[in-house]
This record gives structure tokens, C-alpha cells and sequence, in this order.
């Protein structure tokens, strides 16, 4: 009898919680604030913070903007078993400029709730650290891309948008693919990610090998032999032993625009591309160039 109204009270349990959830912003003295980020959280008459703990469909690019939300997102997120997710706000966090007092603290918290979880996980923490790997966070308009695992990161001054990931592993071998939408226009503020259509694409592709990579056109002549040879005319920009940039342009009936890097690094390869179907203006080219000179590997 008693395992009987266990498992009532177990399933009327996660009912109430998600009918206390639905109340928040009801509740009396409790406020409903949206960030400059755009995002809705809420606070009690205590002051503290209430935020979803649900991951949703969106993958947050980190700012101080929105920084108590994504902060206690994160957190609430690791209490409900959405691990990966919470870690990377987290980290997230972790990666902003500090700037002033309030990162600084909103990043010791961060650094104590994850110190928690590795300690509370132990051998299991490594996993969800992989699949915590990339960070997006903006500091005025600038967003950079960091890849803590394929150990990139690059600077963007347009808005970005994540339309897809994929890792790939095996023995010896891992590729992880990302492709982003772009918005050459400055945004306003709490306009991040709400495009639905894109000036370009920005893909990064990149593969960790068995062997060391000796010299970038190991890597060319790789995704060559992967891909077959492609539609585009590659026109060199700059070319060292470790990398190499090129402005492609595709004829026919695509008039596809844009630039690449190639990036080695030991046993790590990164491909870098922005295509649009547009002419690109001088300014938008000057800025693709400078953020391709300038990625970290």
C-alpha cells in the first residue's frame, strides 16, 4: 500500500512543479524582467532569480547583457539533469571579458558551480565537458566562437546564428562540423538570433587526425580526396606553412561569393568558409579577411 501512494505522489510530483513554473510571473510582488538579450526571467519579493531550467531550442550566445539570466539558467539547468547545456552557459560565462565587478562575480560563482558538479560527477564530468565544447559569447558586437575540445576560436563582427553541429568519432579520428547563418547588419539591442533569413553561411569544419599535420596542403589535399573537387575558383590571399586564406567565387547558376581558411595545428585541422550568394561590399570583405588572419589554433 504504501509503494502504491509512492508512486501516486511520484506522479502528481513533477505536475505541481510544472504548474508552480507556469506561475511565476502571477505570483505576488514577483517581477517579470527581459533582458537586453531578450530573455524572461523572474524575481521573487527576495530578490532572487527564477529562470526556466529548460534548455529550449535556442543555443544562447553569451553576453553581459543578459548575464544574471544566463548565469542562473545554467545553474538552474545542471539541477535539472540537463547537464551539457548548463555546463555551457557556465563556461560560457567563464569566457566573457572581464570587464567589471559584476562578470567578476557572476564568474566566481560560475567557476564554484562547476567545481560542484566535476567533484559531484567524477569520471563522468570528462564526458560532459566534451559535449559542452563550444561557447558563443558577444562582447558589443563582436561574437567570438571558441571550440574548447577542436581547440579554436575565432572573431566575428557580424550577428551569428547556429542552424547546426555534428561530431563524428571513431579510433583516432574525430570531426566536429558547425554551420551558422549571418546577418551582415549591426543588430539593435534584443535583436540577436531572431533572423529567419541570412546575408551568408559560415561553416567550420574540423578534424583531429592520428598523425601531425606538416604543412597546410596536407589538410587542402585531404578534404580534396573527402569531398571531390568543388565548384569553386580559389584565388590565394595569404599562404604559410600553417595556414592558408583564399577568396572563392563559384560561376553557373549558384554566384556564390566568399572566403576560406585553412589552419593546422599538430594533429588538428580547421576549415573555415563564409559564402554568400551576394557580391560582398569592401567593408564586409575587409572584415572576413582580418577575422580569417586572426583566427586562434
Amino acid at each position: 500500500m504504501i509503494q502504491y501512494y509512492t508512486k501516486k505522489i511520484l506522479l502528481i510530483f513533477p505536475i505541481i512543479i510544472m504548474t508552480t513554473s507556469s506561475l511565476f510571473s502571477q505570483l505576488p510582488g514577483w517581477r517579470t524582467v527581459i533582458d537586453r538579450d531578450g530573455n524572461r526571467f523572474y524575481i521573487d519579493t527576495r530578490g532572487k532569480i527564477w529562470t526556466s531550467g529548460h534548455p529550449g531550442n535556442s543555443y544562447h550566445i553569451v553576453s553581459a547583457d543578459g548575464l544574471d539570466y544566463y548565469l542562473n539558467q545554467g545553474i538552474e539547468l545542471i539541477r535539472e539533469r540537463h547537464i551539457p547545456e548548463g555546463l555551457t552557459l557556465l563556461k560560457s560565462v567563464l569566457a566573457l571579458p572581464q570587464n567589471d565587478d559584476r562578470i567578476f562575480h557572476a564568474q566566481s560563482r560560475a567557476a564554484a558551480e562547476i567545481n560542484r558538479l566535476k567533484r559531484r560527477e567524477g569520471q563522468r564530468f570528462q564526458k560532459y565537458e566534451e559535449t559542452s565544447s563550444l561557447l558563443l559569447t558577444r562582447a558589443d558586437s563582436i561574437v567570438t566562437i571558441t571550440n574548447t575540445r577542436m581547440k579554436y576560436s575565432l572573431t566575428i563582427p557580424f550577428q551569428v546564428t547556429l542552424i547546426r553541429k555534428k561530431v563524428r568519432q571513431r579510433y583516432n579520428y574525430r570531426y566536429s562540423g558547425i554551420l551558422f547563418g549571418i546577418i551582415f547588419k549591426k543588430p539593435e539591442p534584443g535583436q540577436h538570433n531572431t533572423h529567419e533569413r541570412f546575408d551568408a553561411l559560415l561553416a567550420i569544419d574540423s578534424e583531429e587526425f592520428k598523425s601531425l599535420l606538416t604543412h597546410v596542403k596536407t589538410l587542402e589535399k585531404h578534404r580534396e580526396n573527402l569531398l571531390g573537387r568543388d565548384m569553386y575558383t580559389r584565388t590565394s590571399i595569404q599562404s604559410k606553412d600553417d595556414m592558408s586564406i583564399y577568396r572563392i567565387t563559384a560561376g553557373g547558376s549558384f554566384h556564390l561569393h566568399g572566403f576560406e581558411g585553412y589552419f593546422i595545428k599538430e594533429q588538428l585541422g580547421h576549415l573555415v568558409r563564409i559564402v554568400a550568394p551576394e557580391k560582398l561590399s569592401p567593408d564586409n570583405e575587409k572584415k572576413i579577411i582580418l577575422f580569417l588572419r586572426n583566427v586562434k589554433y
